[in-house]
């Protein structure tokens, strides 16, 4: 006698293969968030650090250009936002600016310059430069470099210093 067998539609083992699939993707899901959290990315990285400042002396006036050169190895592409900040016992802060990097590899740079405020008092600075950008959809990494120290000499300073005070 022939066996003839039934199968029927079991719905429990759809669902079973609904849930296996879905925890799939999870786990998905899950290893790709942890990579783009946890991998080492190095969007910039310096050839040379400090970056040097382009004046015999390093002795700068208020109001004169700041002229640095930067060596800088890069491996992105995209958006980047440039903060520039010139430190001593005062921050000034420079407004940003973004540009969009479209090479990878090795570059020097000799024109790089910021103007250095007329306001600001004498002393030894230097200026930091940090570079923003966002390696994947939910990671932004930032890497800083600094320049040479210099010194600014404030004119205008040294005449109101040079003042007899009269009580």
């Amino acid at each position: 006698m022939e066996q003839i067998t039934l199968q029927e539609n079991n719905p429990s083992k759809l669902l079973h293969k609904v849930i296996f699939a879905c925890m799939g993707a999870i786990f998905v899901v899950l290893v790709l968030v942890a990579y783009w959290s946890f991998y080492p990315y190095k969007p910039f990285t310096a050839q040379v650090q400090p970056f040097q400042i382009m004046d015999e002396d390093g002795i700068l006036k208020a109001g004169d250009n700041i002229i640095y050169q930067s060596s800088t190895c890069r491996d992105y592409e995209g958006e980047v936002r440039v903060n520039r900040v010139l430190v001593n016992d005062i921050l000034v802060e420079y407004t940003p600016y973004t540009y969009y990097e479209n090479g990878i590899g090795c570059m020097d740079f000799d024109d790089h310059s910021v103007v250095i405020p007329t306001s600001v008092p004498n002393g030894k600075y230097h200026l930091e430069i940090t570079l923003t950008v966002r390696v994947n959809p939910i990671r932004v990494i930032s890497t800083t470099f600094m320049t040479e120290e210099f010194e600014v000499r404030n004119p205008v300073l040294e005449k109101v210093e040079e003042l007899p005070l009269e009580i």
